[in-house]
Formats: structure tokens, C-alpha cells, sequence
């Protein structure tokens, strides 16, 4: 299955515009029922339309049909990583087994000395919400986190948690009990038990993009 719908739909997220099947239509110089029937499989593109969506999407057009699949950072030079960018949002799942689904068309040039060890350690995501905002990561703020699986009390990290994917403040009670916690008193903290599909993903390193409101 093509990546056409997926690619548009990300597209939208990071660019703060929506991106609609009529303005890919404009683009391929086809009607709108025929960008619909591309996104649903049930029309493959000309070739010519594929170079021209890949160009937009700036992606391969491999991956645009679904057949490559890249999602690891790429040393550009010695002082640049050049990094794909990742959404989180609610119930995305884009920190799961399925990473590349929730992959934007976007990439980042990252400095070097930013990054400490393996840099396939490190990884890009942009934020969707409002609930750390007293700890300056505002909507769409472009973060940068280092995978780990174990934080210390008030470090914020990525987390998934039964199939969603939160970034809060970390918080372990002598009884063991976890509790995620929100930068903003508009939202409650979350709490975390033995019954929960819980994991740590990774660290917050540095807050790349703070974009306000």
C-alpha cells in the first residue's frame, strides 16, 4: 500500500497547514477523485506523478509505495547528523515497533557536539499539545531525546503507555507506583501500575524548536 494519504496527512502536522487531496490534485494536474483513488490503492500514479509526489514529500519513491523504509539517522559530514523526524501525539504510537509509521517528511541537521556516543541512539520528535508547556516545550516544539530505559525522578522523557505516547515528567513513589507528570495544571498526572504496557523510550536532551502559540 502507497504512503500517499500518510505523507499528505504528515505533511499537514509539521508544516501547520493542511495539505488536502484537492491541493495535491493542483500539484499532479489530475482532479481530486483521482488523488482519492490513488490514497485508497485502488489507481496506481503515472510515473511521472510518482517523481513529482516524491519530490514533494521529499522522499524516495520506493518508500512513497511503501517499500523503503528508513528511519535511522544519517551522518551527512563530520559535524552534521542529519536526523528524520518523528510525531507524538495522542494514541500516535510513534515511539512503538512501528516507528516509520509516524515518521513526518520532514529532516533536521543536528550538530555534532550534541551528540554524545552512538547517535543512533538519539532521535527527533516534534510535541502535540500543550500539557509541558511550563517547561518551555509548546506545541509543535521540535525536541531531541537519547533512547534509555530508565529515568531519575523529575527528568522528562518519551514514554509509551498501553499503546499511546506521552512526554512528561517522571516520577517513582517508594511504593513503586509511577506517575507521568504534566508541565501545565490544566492536565492530570498519570498514573502507572503493574497492569499498564509501560516503557521508558528515551530522555529529553535538548529542546531543538520552541514554538509558541
Amino acid at each position: 500500500m502507497n504512503k500517499i494519504k500518510e505523507l499528505r496527512e504528515a505533511k499537514s502536522s509539521i508544516s501547520n497547514r493542511k495539505i488536502t487531496q484537492q491541493d495535491l490534485a493542483e500539484l499532479l494536474g489530475v482532479d481530486r477523485a483521482t488523488i482519492s483513488n490513488y490514497e485508497r490503492g485502488t489507481h496506481e500514479p503515472s510515473q511521472q506523478s510518482l517523481f513529482t509526489l516524491s519530490e514533494y514529500f521529499n522522499v524516495s519513491v520506493d518508500y512513497l509505495l511503501g517499500n523503503d523504509i528508513n528511519i535511522q539517522p544519517v551522518q551527512t559530514t563530520d559535524d552534521v547528523y542529519h536526523f528524520p523526524v518523528r510525531i507524538i501525539g495522542e494514541g500516535s504510537c510513534g515511539l512503538g515497533k512501528n516507528n516509520e509509521d509516524y515518521l513526518t517528511t520532514e529532516t533536521f541537521d543536528i550538530p555534532n557536539s550534541w551528540i554524545i556516543g552512538n547517535f543512533n541512539d538519539y532521535f527527533l520528535v516534534v510535541a502535540k499539545g500543550d500539557s509541558m508547556i511550563d517547561e518551555h516545550i509548546t506545541n509543535n516544539s521540535l525536541l531531541l531525546f537519547k533512547r534509555q530505559e530508565t529515568l531519575e525522578n523529575g527528568q522528562i522523557g518519551a514514554f509509551s503507555l498501553n499503546g499511546e505516547d506521552y512526554i512528561k515528567k517522571f516520577k517513582k513513589f517508594n511504593s513503586g507506583l509511577i506517575s507521568l507528570q504534566s508541565a501545565n495544571s490544566k492536565y492530570d498526572d498519570i498514573e502507572v501500575d503493574d497492569k499498564d504496557d509501560f516503557r521508558v523510550v528515551g530522555i529529553l536532551k535538548k529542546i531543538v524548536i520552541s514554538k509558541g502559540e
